[in-house]
C-alpha cells in the first residue's frame, strides 16, 4: 500500500469523523425572529433555550383591534358598565378626570385567538398592558412572531428571593402612654412609632377604605382574622395562580408571607395585635408562588392589580417585588412598575415594599417601589435606626430628586400573626409596608376627597427622624396623625370628649378627658332636638369618664339611622359633639 493511499484514507477517516460531531452536535440555526419584535435580553434567552423547553414570555400587540373613531368612543362608554359604581367614584374623584380611556378597552379577541391557534397555554391577559402572557417553546415564538399584529416579545420576569426572616429575640415591649380605647397586646410599638393609636382614639379605623392585597395565600382561620370573616369585611378573593378563589389553600409555605402582611394590616384579636385598618374592606389577590424559595412572576401580578383595581379598591397593599431580568438603570421599564403607575392614575393609593436588598448584590429598591407614583417603604426598628437590609434608594435618582424609598415604618421585629395560630416577630419591609398603608386608609377615612399623589406628598411632609430626605430614610417615618390633617395639641390636649367609631352601627364610645372630681352627665337628641336618651357615665378608667351608647332610647327601642348630638355637662358647663348613626 503506497504512502498516498493511506494519506487518502486517514483524510478521508478524518472527515467523517467531523462530519459525525457535526451532524450530533449540530449549532442551532438563528432565530426567525424579526429584531425590532424583541429584546436583545429575551433573544439571548431563547438562544441558550433548548428547543423543547417551555418557559413564559409577554406578548405586546400593536393595538387593540382595527376600531374606527366613532367605534372607539361607543366601546369606551360600553366598557363604563362593566365596572361598579365604586370603581367609578374613585376614578371621578381621585383618578385623572379620565373615566375610561384605552388602559380599559378589552385586548382584541381575534389576537389572543390566533396565540392559542399556536398551541401554547395563555396564562394572564392584560388590559393594561395590550398584552397576553404564554408559556410557549423557542419555535413557538418564532411562528408567533411572524404575526403582523405582535409588536413586542419579552420573557416575564422572576424574582427569588429567600423567605421572611424570623426575629429570634423580640424587640422591648413599649407600654402605652396613655388610657388606650384599644388592648394593642405587643402590637402596640408599631403602632405608636407612626402614630396609629391617637386616630383609633378619634374613631378612624379605616371603616369605609377598601384595600386590596397582592401576597402568597392567607390562613384566614387565625383567630387574629375573626373578625374580618364574621363581619363579611372580605369582600373578593382570586388565586391568580390556580385559577379559582381560594387564597387559603396548603401548603404552609404558600400563605406564610400573605398572613404576616394582612396581620400586621387588619390583624384584630384585643390583648395580642390589632392592625392599623381593621376596619376596612379587603380584597385579597394571591399571586406569588412559594416552594423553598419564592418566586414571584410578575404577570400575576400585573393582573392581580387589574382586578383589584376594578372591583373599586382605594388602595393595593403589595410586599413583593422584582429585580431579575432588569437592570438598576433599567427598572423604571418594569412591566409590574407601569402597571402600578397605570392604577395610580385611576385615583388607587399604591404602597409597595422598597426590599430587602441593602446587603446583596442588588443592593437597591425594587421595582414596582421605584415607580413614580408608587409609595415606596423602607425598614426601620423600634428606635427608628435603619434596617440593615432595606433597600436603598438609586443615587442618580437622587441627584435628579426623586426621592426613595419615601417613607419608613416598623420593618424590624414586627407582630403579625402566624400559620400556626400563633404570632412572631418579623424582620423586613414586606412588614412595615402594611402598616404605612394602614395608615394611609386611616387618612382616606378623614379626608376622602385626597388623591393619591397628595396623600403621598402629605405623607413626605410630615414625616419625621431626618433632617433631610436620603436614600435611606427616604422622607422618614410616618406620622399618620399630622399626615391626616390633625394638630397634636387638640389630639392629645386641648381636646376632652371623643366619640367613635364616628360613623358608628352598634355601639357609641364616647371619653370625657377629665379629673374624677368632676360631675358629668351625658344626654343623646336627635336632629330635631328631642332628647332620646339621658345617662350617668358608665364607667371611670383612670383619666376618663366612659359612655357606651347602644344606639336606643329611653324605652330600649333602637333609634333609626341619621344625626345625633351627644350633649356633655361637665361641672355645670356644656359641650355638644355630632354623631352619625349608620344602622
Amino acid at each position: 500500500m503506497s504512502k498516498n493511499s493511506i494519506s487518502i484514507k486517514a483524510i478521508s477517516f478524518f472527515f467523517l469523523i467531523i462530519f459525525s460531531f457535526c451532524t450530533e452536535f449540530s449549532f442551532p440555526d438563528p432565530l426567525s425572529i424579526p429584531p425590532d419584535k424583541i429584546d436583545n435580553k429575551t433573544l439571548v434567552f431563547l438562544q441558550k433555550l433548548p428547543p423543547d423547553s417551555l418557559s413564559s414570555f409577554w406578548i405586546f400587540f400593536k393595538d387593540k383591534g382595527p376600531i374606527e373613531q366613532g367605534a372607539y368612543e361607543k366601546n369606551l362608554q360600553e366598557n363604563i358598565f362593566r365596572f361598579p359604581e365604586r370603581t367609578i367614584q374613585r376614578r371621578s374623584l381621585k383618578g385623572n378626570g379620565t373615566l375610561v380611556d384605552f388602559y380599559d378597552l378589552p385586548v382584541c379577541p381575534f389576537y389572543v385567538d390566533s396565540l392559542k391557534s399556536t398551541g401554547v397555554k395563555i396564562k394572564t391577559v392584560s388590559r393594561w398592558l395590550n398584552a397576553v402572557s404564554i408559556i410557549a417553546t423557542v419555535k413557538d415564538i418564532e411562528r408567533i412572531a411572524e404575526f403582523g399584529f405582535v409588536q413586542k416579545i419579552q420573557k416575564v420576569a422572576t424574582f427569588y428571593r429567600p423567605l421572611p426572616e424570623i426575629e429570634r429575640k423580640a424587640p422591648e415591649y413599649k407600654k402605652s402612654l396613655v388610657p388606650e380605647i384599644l388592648d394593642y397586646g405587643l402590637s402596640y410599638a408599631q403602632l405608636l412609632q407612626i402614630h396609629v393609636p391617637e386616630l383609633h382614639r378619634l374613631g378612624y379605623t379605616g371603616k369605609g377604605i377598601r384595600i386590596g392585597m397582592l401576597d402568597t395565600g392567607y390562613f384566614l382561620h387565625h383567630r387574629a382574622f375573626q373578625y374580618l370573616i364574621d363581619s363579611n369585611r372580605i369582600v373578593a378573593t382570586r388565586d391568580f395562580i390556580n385559577g379559582d378563589s381560594n387564597v387559603e389553600d396548603s401548603p404552609d409555605i404558600q400563605r406564610l408571607h400573605g398572613t404576616y402582611t394582612l396581620s400586621a394590616l387588619a390583624g384584630y384579636s384585643p390583648g395580642n395585635l390589632i392592625g392599623p385598618a381593621y376596619n376596612s374592606e379587603f380584597v385579597l389577590a394571591k399571586t406569588e408562588i412559594a416552594a423553598q424559595e419564592i418566586q414571584i412572576e410578575e404577570d400575576y401580578w400585573v393582573a392581580g392589580i387589574e382586578w383589584e383595581e376594578s372591583l373599586g379598591v382605594d388602595i393595593v397593599s403589595s410586599s413583593l417585588g422584582y429585580t431579575d431580568w432588569y437592570t438598576p438603570q433599567g427598572l423604571d421599564t418594569a412591566l409590574c412598575t407601569r402597571a402600578a403607575n397605570i392604577a395610580v392614575s385611576k385615583g388607587v393609593v399604591v404602597v409597595n415594599s422598597a426590599g430587602n436588598e441593602r446587603n446583596l448584590p442588588w443592593h437597591y429598591i425594587i421595582a414596582p417601589a421605584n415607580g413614580d407614583s408608587v409609595i415606596a417603604v423602607g425598614a426601620v426598628d423600634l428606635n427608628g435606626n435603619i434596617a440593615s437590609f432595606s433597600s436603598v434608594g438609586f443615587p442618580w435618582d437622587f441627584q435628579k430628586g426623586k426621592i426613595k424609598p419615601d417613607v419608613c415604618a416598623c420593618g424590624v421585629g414586627t407582630y403579625c400573626a402566624n400559620v400556626s395560630g400563633g404570632y412572631s416577630n418579623i424582620n423586613g419591609t414586606s412588614l412595615s409596608t402594611p402598616l404605612v398603608a394602614g395608615a394611609c386608609a386611616l387618612i382616606l377615612q378623614a379626608d376622602t376627597t385626597i388623591k393619591p399623589m397628595q396623600l403621598r406628598d402629605r405623607l413626605w411632609r410630615t414625616a419625621y427622624g431626618v433632617s433631610s430626605p436620603d436614600t435611606l430614610y427616604g422622607y422618614g417615618i410616618v406620622d399618620a396623625v399630622r399626615a391626616a390633617g390633625f394638630n397634636y395639641a387638640l389630639v392629645q390636649t386641648e381636646k376632652k370628649i371623643f366619640a367613635f367609631p364616628n360613623p358608628f352601627e352598634d355601639n357609641l364610645t364616647v371619653l370625657v378627658k377629665v379629673p374624677q372630681s368632676s360631675q358629668v352627665q351625658f344626654s343623646i337628641f336627635n336632629s330635631a332636638g328631642e332628647r332620646v336618651l339621658k345617662s350617668n357615665p358608665s364607667l371611670y378608667d383612670s383619666e376618663n369618664y366612659v359612655f357606651f351608647w347602644k344606639g336606643k332610647n329611653e324605652k330600649n327601642e333602637e333609634v333609626a339611622s341619621g344625626i345625633y348630638l351627644v350633649k356633655v355637662d361637665i361641672d355645670g358647663n356644656s359641650e355638644i359633639i355630632k354623631v352619625y348613626k349608620n344602622k
